[in-house]
């Protein structure tokens, strides 16, 4: 692990656990599992979480560990479970501490259908944790104005690199820690204000910049990309919207969970399917630059008439899933557009009736 760049810092380390201690203290604020809001602490402490075990037991053995190599004082606490992601840099006027948790939640879809996306994804999902140490001497409020700084970057660099709408970073469940070395003894609200805007304007860019830095690491070692679900969940449409669209022109047969759930495992089975993913892809894209008038020549916000191409990609989805006889039932869901089809775009609501007739014919025929 490299070094920090503050003379009278010590970090120890084990497999499940990196102690920074500094006997001075620093001045602590963010979100994290103890210690967090705004305090004074002598250490910072990242543990790898053990589902298991409960709050008071990993408390318990991180004071045993504290007190096993001579570190006292009190500590903020970042509980997440890390692996080899975890990202180090160190300048002269910060250090941060970058690392990977798996620890994020699936936007509510259903209990059934997010356990199938969930068991029928290609990556784990995970987010990045964020642990910045100023290496001067901040008051509260300067402190809190760096805080401002990293959230806001954090979201940028989120937003930037494309992290899925599918995942979800739930307030209890992402760490963002801001600190800043004490050298008064007596109060940890003294410190330099960031009242000079030159100062403020450096101090900000140096946040953003090693942070974007870090992030990239992350990136590009964990090869990050994202999914056919998440470019569908991003147009506005999920799982469950296109089981109950599938559902609504069912006929004949008892709509129930295992059906429903038949459905959800075939889309997921046919998105798959390289050419499914080119043709609704296909759709995405020249939905979004129909909608953002990219193109001089072409306005299709009445949906005209003369517009066809839609209903070619539709039929070819639904003719990649379940051949000609799905072509016909292409045509019921293009006409009715049932649940989130009527809602949606030119294109958009021929791929997705291409896909949910495709594979409504595809588990009748199984």
């Amino acid at each position: 692990m490299e070094k920090i760049n503050i003379s009278d810092v010590l970090i120890y380390k084990n497999p499940q656990t990196i102690i920074i201690n500094r006997k001075k203290g620093f001045l602590v604020m963010g979100i994290c599992d103890i210690g967090g809001g705004l305090n004074r602490v002598q250490n910072i402490i990242i543990n790898q979480t053990e589902e298991n075990k409960t709050n008071s037991l990993r408390i318990a053995e991180l004071e045993s560990l504290l007190k096993e190599n001579n570190i006292e004082g009190k500590f903020s606490l970042i509980n997440h479970p890390f692996d080899e992601g975890l990202f180090i840099t160190s300048t002269d006027r910060i250090s941060l501490i970058t690392f990977k948790a798996n620890s994020i939640k699936l936007n509510p879809i259903s209990d059934s259908l997010n356990l199938i996306y969930q068991e029928g994804s290609d990556y784990l999902p995970w987010s990045l944790h964020h642990l910045l140490i100023m290496h001067e001497n901040l008051t509260s409020a300067a402190l809190l104005k760096c805080f401002k700084t990293a959230v806001e970057t954090k979201k940028q660099i989120e937003n930037m690199k494309g992290v899925p709408l599918l995942v979800e970073n739930h307030a209890d469940d992402d760490c963002l820690v801001v600190a800043s070395v004490i050298d008064n003894e007596t109060c940890s609200l003294e410190g330099n204000p960031v009242e000079n805007l030159s100062f403020e304007r450096e101090l900000s860019e140096s946040i953003k910049h090693i942070m974007v830095e870090n992030s990239k690491k992350a990136f590009n070692e964990s090869n990050f990309s994202k999914g056919i679900l998440d470019f569908i969940y991003e147009s506005g449409v999920t799982m469950e919207d296109l089981v109950n669209a599938g559902m609504e022109l069912c006929v004949g047969v008892e709509i129930s969970p295992e059906l429903k759930e038949a459905l959800g495992k075939q889309i997921l089975k046919s998105l798959a399917d390289i050419n499914v993913i080119a043709l609704i892809m296909a759709g995405i894209r020249v939905e979004e630059d129909f909608k953002h008038h990219r193109l001089r020549e072409v306005n299709v916000d009445d949906d005209p008439a003369y517009l066809y191409s839609d209903e070619v990609l539709g039929m070819a989805i639904a003719n990649q899933i379940a051949g000609t006889k799905a072509i016909f039932n292409f045509k019921r869901y293009d006409e009715l557009k049932p649940g989130i089809l009527s809602t949606l775009g030119p294109m958009l609501d021929d791929v997705f009736a291409g896909l949910v007739a495709g594979c409504m014919s595809k588990i009748f025929e199984e």
